[in-house]
């Protein structure tokens, strides 16, 4: 809380007039990257209101761990931006300026990007753009079976996923017809594009959510005392229990080695590194010739190269996309587009000038593409899209 503290005793000196050469010099920067926060704090002249304010904030923030409240914050800025006229907003802002303040505060200290903005300032995107990005819809359940005999079946958008027994079938008993060529031992990949999910659930019982462009490899039905899958993309796992027989995922860069428990994978061929989030139970991480790293639930394994790196993980976020939502904690804007763009099925540029800016916010995985572009304007009002085609380029 050291930088927290800081930024808020140069707020209290500048409501207060009470600031060295220094401090003003502070003041004069901050308020210069966010000139917003010059409005705000004057609504709180009272150093012992914003005293009350910030124990308030700082009391929600880590009741819910500040998502709940952020989802708030982010729901009234859009609803300033598309429902209220100019005099309704500062009415509005009045009504949330206690929270609203302190949470600017905190937002600057952990981003540098994320302050509140007013209607007049909310620049979108240009008409025809803003038209354009409105086609992108998102995803849906969409995937393909392929078995290791040559049949390939277009899975059902009407099923969420497929159950594997002595035959496959859609998870309300009807079933496929690629289920009739299944023999014992057939291997099947089940594959999801962009702008694709589907569930699948394997012979022990196993249940499996797959992203966006995430392929899937298993057996029919697991032999010689062993269950073992293998992943590209994301996938969340809850693994049916067997002490004796240990369930192991194979990636590109780790294996994963379980008995019964609840996990997210995270290995795409695109991303620098690969996670893996416990949220409940115990799983073991290894790489070749490493040291294997045991994960407890709330921890989070990070891949880079040939390293394991163990750190706590907000497991909300670890499988929002699971739950039908983006959730942006302090999230670089490149990583968080490249999860947009598998969602959306389009391309994302975002130029080398951005690939600081971090992201907060949470958004309806079911919001067509144009409400995403509007919680990227409320990080920051300078980024301007450029949209062609299917491609869409972000830039100042």
């Amino acid at each position: 809380m050291q930088n927290l503290d800081r930024i808020v005793a140069l707020l209290k000196g500048y409501l207060s007039g009470n600031l060295t050469i220094k401090e003003s010099t502070e003041v004069q920067q901050l308020l210069e990257n966010h000139p917003d926060l010059i409005e705000l704090a004057n609504e709180l002249k009272d150093v012992n209101h914003f005293d009350t304010a910030l124990q308030e904030y700082e009391a929600l923030y880590n009741e819910v761990n500040g998502k709940r409240e952020q989802l708030l914050l982010t729901n009234i800025l859009l609803q300033i931006n598309n429902k209220r006229k100019q005099n309704q907003v500062r009415h509005l802002r009045r009504t949330i300026i206690r929270y609203s303040i302190v949470a600017v505060v905190f937002m600057v200290l952990v981003t540098g990007v994320f302050f509140l903005q007013n209607h007049d300032f909310l620049t979108l995107p240009k008409e025809n753009d803003q038209l354009l990005s409105e086609n992108f819809t998102p995803g849906y359940n969409k995937a393909t079976l392929t078995s290791s005999n040559g049949h390939s079946l277009e899975l059902s958008d009407t099923h969420i996923g497929i159950v594997v027994n002595q035959n496959i079938v859609y998870n309300d008993g009807t079933e496929l017809a690629i289920g009739q060529h299944a023999i014992e031992h057939a291997q099947f990949t089940l594959s999801t594009p962009k702008g694709g999910q589907y569930q699948v659930t394997l012979a022990d019982g196993t249940k499996v959510w797959l992203n966006a462009a995430t392929i899937l490899r298993y057996p029919q039905k697991f032999m010689n005392n062993q269950r073992t899958v293998e992943l590209e993309g994301e996938a969340y796992f809850e693994v049916a229990k067997n002490e004796r027989v240990p369930f192991i995922v194979r990636t590109k860069n780790e294996s994963v080695r379980v008995l019964g428990t609840h996990f997210n994978i995270s290995t795409y061929r695109d991303e620098a590194t690969s996670t893996v989030s416990l949220l409940e139970g115990s799983v073991t991480v290894s790489l070749p010739n490493k040291i294997a790293q045991i994960l407890k639930p709330g921890q989070q394994s990070i891949v880079r190269a040939d390293r394991i790196d163990i750190q706590p993980v907000n497991t909300n976020e670890a499988i929002a996309w699971k739950n039908g939502e983006f959730m942006f904690n302090s999230e670089s804007l490149v990583s968080a587009m490249n999860k947009i763009a598998r969602w959306y099925d389009i391309e994302i540029i975002v130029e080398p000038q951005l690939k600081d800016i971090a992201i907060w916010g949470t958004i309806s995985r079911n919001e067509k593409f144009d409400k995403v572009l509007e919680l990227i304007k409320l990080v920051d009002s300078r980024i301007k899209f450029k949209v062609e085609g299917r491609r869409v380029s972000l830039m100042k």
